[in-house]
């Protein structure tokens, strides 16, 4: 019974639901935007916005993944490290649509430049350990061609010449500007040890 009262017509507010399955949909990773007088909707605007941050996502995860794969196989060369960033920029921008574009593009500048610090880094220690391992190496070589050289000399005159040995020495550890006071003192005293024993 209605005790005289006008009926009401009942309302219903099919925007949640509808919302919420179009940002599912926005959300499934393969989005198609809606352009046009669709994009200004509601509707639009949520598909879009949730097509866009799951794709955007997904991508970055993407381009992280593949940019750390491509570090390591770069083995601390700047060069290669930058040819097959570019190679796999120019291959992403392909499968990318044109609305995340910029979007992208900027993940992907941010992350690449991350990885040529590191990567450069890595070449510089690549660059510091071969230089040292290669002064290690000529040690014995070096010791030997002084004490050669040293044959037949005065006693005064093979303290000069050792003397001069040892300054060189010290003036190859100076040249690693990277080692601590401690390990070029540590690099000398292996010298003169090494030296005094041949």
């Amino acid at each position: 019974m209605n005790s005289g009262r006008p009926i009401q017509p009942a309302t219903v507010d099919v925007w949640p639901s509808l919302r919420s399955r179009l940002i599912v949909e926005g959300a499934a990773g393969k989005p198609q935007p809606k352009t046009g007088w669709r994009a200004l909707t509601r509707f639009g605007e949520s598909y879009n916005s949730a097509a866009e941050v799951t794709y955007s996502n997904k991508l970055q995860t993407d381009i992280h993944t593949r940019l750390s794969q491509i570090e390591t196989e770069a083995e601390a060369d700047p060069v290669k490290y930058q040819a097959l960033s570019e190679s796999y920029r120019d291959e992403l921008v392909k499968t990318v649509p044109p609305e995340y574009a910029p979007r992208i593009g900027q993940v992907f500048d941010a992350r690449m430049a991350a990885g040529n610090l590191r990567v450069g880094e890595q070449a510089i220690q690549l660059t510091q350990r071969t230089a040292l391992a290669s002064h290690l190496e000529s040690q014995s070589t070096r010791i030997e061609a002084a004490i050669e050289a040293m044959k037949g000399l005065s006693r005064e005159d093979g303290d000069v010449a050792l003397g001069e040995v040892i300054a060189e020495n010290g003036r190859q550890i100076e040249a690693f500007p990277w080692l601590d006071p401690v390990q070029r003192l540590q690099l000398e005293q292996s010298f003169i040890k090494d030296l005094d024993a041949a």
